[in-house]
């Protein structure tokens, strides 16, 4: 190859490393303004659009702030644009977001769509001007967002935004102000935690107890002195037991021994739940003293408790769990499919009502018919503490409280039971469940006989599962000591413990054709 071939190659080389990003930029730009088109022209379908913008990421800041600035386009395409906006998530985006949202004359529902892409950036030099759009504003929703981004600003302001918030308003902000001033400044918040802890708002007051349960700047002497209290509800007691219960200290023997005499059954069950598992050498001395008292139900309680440390292994609960887990469905169309393949959609649920559901586990079901029905109170029962506590089932309604997009109004407490009793309060039931557990029942007719109890005089047992194959509920009863009745066994059983069969259906459209029993108090 001569001189000249060789500097030619050179001279090409050098063009290509100069010409081939601004080719590639001009691509890339290209593609952009075409998206940022169609964009322009979107509806519902703006996703598709803004999926592609965030992928490209920086190059499409620019053209998508020039979409936001404009004030000829309609205010849903503005939105779309903020939106994927806040997704890249540039600091390009961070003055032109803030001087919209400065701008009192823009559309507030902008202004409040821009604070999702300003979290996180350091906004110090503004929060004297953040903090009075937060005093100037009424919504909860914007006013919790302008803290959220005084936090990077100035602390100390967004302190005093959050502890606005939380007394001022109710649900949703209340809980997100009430965690943020427990990062911001833990020893201070100890007040209102322990004020949480009392509300009648069962979601801030579940935020509050495992915020309690994780952090030692609150200190047990302090929630111990509210438990003792004469004046603290029986649902505060039951909050505190389970609190320190699961802290690590976990050294509170005398505070369970109170609780497991406690009147409420709330108390005392959880009390019994926690004595199982501090040391047996501390425990047990206590339950066979308590084994002799002149009250049948401390008597009882006693002996599970004791039961608990002696049983050999072979005598553990053989698990009835699904063996993938429970279900975690993020759409809809997916959740009311499963509703109607466990007949729960049959059951109609009236605002108010007290509902219990027997071999619940998680309460994964609760959860999902929260997302159709409001002001209910659903007591999950199941004999495993391990995948039935309130750790497990906060667990599931905070999972499809998300999917749901906003708040439940329902409430959900956690009840562990035995082989012969609920361990649920009599007289108190509309409804009760009963799905796919029914064969699992080691005691059928005393556990059906105690459940018949808890129902109130009007109140229906729903019975639902497929039917059993005699021989293998046979071989369910030698394994593990389950009944495996048939359906005319379960409806001869039930109706022996004082119930009248009042409706029966099957649903054919589910894989396993499940019986739909309905049972009224006699």
């Amino acid at each position: 190859m001569n001189m000249r071939k060789v500097i030619s190659l050179y001279i090409a080389l050098f063009a290509l490393s100069w010409l081939g990003p601004a080719v590639q930029s001009q691509q890339d730009q290209s593609k952009v303004d075409s998206i940022i088109v169609l964009l322009k022209g979107a509806g519902r379908e703006w996703n598709t659009y803004a999926d592609q913008l965030i992928a490209i990421g920086e190059p499409a800041v620019m053209p998508l702030i020039g979409v936001l600035q404009d004030s000829s386009l309609s205010q849903w395409t503005r939105r779309t644009a903020a939106m994927t906006l806040n997704d890249i998530h540039s600091r390009t985006y961070v003055k032109p977001a803030l001087a919209l949202l400065l701008d009192r004359n823009e559309d507030p529902v902008l202004r409040n769509q821009v604070t999702i892409g300003l979290k996180g950036h350091d906004l110090s030099d503004a929060s004297d001007d953040l903090w009075k759009v937060y005093q100037e504003e009424s919504g909860e929703f914007f006013r919790l967002n302008i803290a959220d981004i005084l936090r990077t600003g100035d602390p100390l302001l967004a302190y005093q935004a959050y502890e606005q918030l939380y007394v001022g308003t109710e649900g949703y902000c209340k809980q997100q102000s009430l965690k943020n001033l427990l990062q911001l400044r833990p020893q201070q918040s100890a007040d209102l935690y322990l004020a949480a802890l009392q509300t009648d708002d069962w979601m801030t007051a579940n935020l509050v107890m495992d915020s309690l349960i994780s952090v030692s700047s609150i200190p047990s002497g302090r929630i111990i002195r509210l438990y003792n209290r004469s004046e603290t509800p029986e649902i505060v007691r039951w909050r505190i037991i389970h609190v320190l219960g699961n802290r690590q200290e976990g050294n509170h023997l005398d505070l369970f021994l109170n609780g497991f005499s406690d009147p409420s059954w709330l108390v005392n069950n959880e009390a019994t739940l926690m004595l199982t598992r501090m040391p047996a050498d501390r425990v047990l001395p206590e339950m066979r003293f308590l084994e002799h008292s002149d009250n049948p139900d401390q008597v009882r309680r006693a002996g599970w408790v004791i039961s608990q440390y002696e049983k050999e292994p072979s005598q553990e609960l053989a698990s009835m769990q699904p063996y993938n887990g429970y279900p975690t469905l993020d759409n809809i169309k997916d959740i009311k499919k499963l509703l109607s393949e466990k007949c729960v959609d049959t059951i109609s649920f009236r605002r108010g009502e007290v509902v219990a559901d027997i071999g619940a586990g998680n309460g994964y079901l609760e959860a999902m018919l929260s997302i159709f029905h409001d002001d209910l109170t659903f007591y999950i029962q199941d004999i495993n503490p391990s995948v039935c506590n309130p750790n497990t089932v906060r667990e599931a309604v905070d999972f499809y409280q998300e999917v749901n997009g906003r708040p439940f109004t329902n409430n959900f407490i956690a009840v562990n039971g035995t082989d012969t009793d609920t361990n649920l309060p009599d007289q108190y039931f509309d409804k009760i469940l009963m799905l796919w557990t029914y064969q699992y029942l080691k005691k059928p007719r005393e556990f059906i006989s105690d459940l018949r109890r808890n129902l109130k005089n009007d109140g229906l047992l729903y019975v639902i599962n497929p039917d059993e194959d005699y021989e293998y509920g046979k071989l369910l009863s030698i394994e593990f000591g389950w009944n495996g009745a048939t359906i005319d066994k379960q409806i001869t059983d039930i109706i022996s413990c004082g119930f009248e069969l009042t409706g029966m259906a099957r649903n054919y459209d589910s894989d396993e054709m499940p019986f739909i029993m309905v049972f009224r108090k006699k």
